[in-house]
């Protein structure tokens, strides 16, 4: 596993709920109460059916896709449970959507919404939110940083004699997508001995002075993997 896409929306929209809940809708949730009108764009009922329409203005976050951050790998290692881990940086898109109507406009909120992303609270909630819900099936600490925001876009319609409105931008984060070889299936040296005797395997070589070919002093390196012990 690598990337947890769904722990990322969750941690834009529980921040979201937390700095901008006052200013959507609410919904109805579990109990008798009620919640911010913010949601995952993908989500169904247990019938299959697409959920009700909230009361204007809402939200919906949705991933749109995952893009290098430089190069293929940027690292990897043993970690502690002697799994081999491959790290690279890259970079996630959501886009953040809000719905309005002339009497119930989402252009205030929106605005509110893309200047709070370079608000240091609200990044470092979405950071650690993602740090303390990602399920990445590795060992790494992942991260979640808003790297850049784009443009605001505007659009609006008539439906059905009714005026409506979205006003949506994508919000990008700078995160970590690792993978790991299980320590069962890893190769790996588990010893290097070094010595000056001859060996009776191994790679033999000298300790030279600067323009001398002739070494001071042999050396042998000796590479021992788990099966040879």
């Amino acid at each position: 596993m690598s990337i947890d896409t769904k722990a990322l929306e969750n941690a834009v929209i529980d921040t979201l709920k937390e700095f901008i809940g006052d200013e959507v809708s609410q919904s109805a949730g579990a109990g008798g109460t009620t919640r911010p009108s913010i949601f995952p764009a993908r989500v169904y009922s247990q019938g299959g059916k697409n959920p009700p329409i909230p009361d204007y203005p809402y939200c919906l976050v949705d991933y749109i896709r995952t893009v290098p951050d430089g190069v293929d790998l940027t690292d990897r290692f043993f970690d502690d449970e002697g799994n081999y881990v491959y790290v690279a940086h890259k970079k996630v898109i959501l886009q953040i959507k809000f719905y309005g109507t002339s009497g119930a406009s989402s252009d205030y909120v929106v605005n509110k919404t893309h200047m709070l992303m370079v608000v240091d609270e609200v990044r470092d909630m979405i950071d650690t939110l993602y740090a303390q819900n990602a399920n990445t099936g590795t060992t790494v600490n992942t991260t979640a940083r808003v790297l850049d925001k784009s443009d605001i876009i505007p659009s609006n319609f008539s439906m059905n004699d009714k005026y409506l409105e979205t006003n949506e931008f994508n919000l990008v984060l700078a995160t970590i997508d690792t993978i790991d070889v299980k320590a069962d299936k890893a190769q790996y040296f588990d010893k290097i001995e070094m010595d000056t005797e001859n060996p009776v395997n191994g790679v033999q070589g000298g300790l030279f002075l600067e323009g001398s070919d002739t070494p001071e002093q042999d050396l042998h390196v000796n590479v021992i993997a788990p099966s040879e012990q």
